[in-house]
């Protein structure tokens, strides 16, 4: 994952994160990536879980980039 995370990173382009839950945060911080990440999304911001799509769409608000020239990649 850092690696893949570095390479991006290199690459100049913009991560976020998001999740449903209230703590990815500190679960970030906690495994040492919370540094990769220009933005998070997640249930502390949002009012409708997933699968709406409003997590996603914050998230790329947050990063200020088109929800069209996003790509998401899905960890379940």
């Amino acid at each position: 994952m850092r690696e893949t995370l570095l390479q991006l990173r290199e690459q100049g382009l913009k991560l976020a994160i998001d999740s449903s839950s209230q703590n990815a945060r500190y679960i970030l911080e906690r495994i040492g990536l919370g540094d990769f990440f220009d933005a998070v999304s997640d249930g502390s911001n949002i009012a409708n879980s997933k699968p709406d799509p409003e997590v996603f769409i914050k998230a790329a608000q947050y990063i200020g980039v088109s929800e069209k020239d996003c790509l998401v990649v899905e960890d379940a």
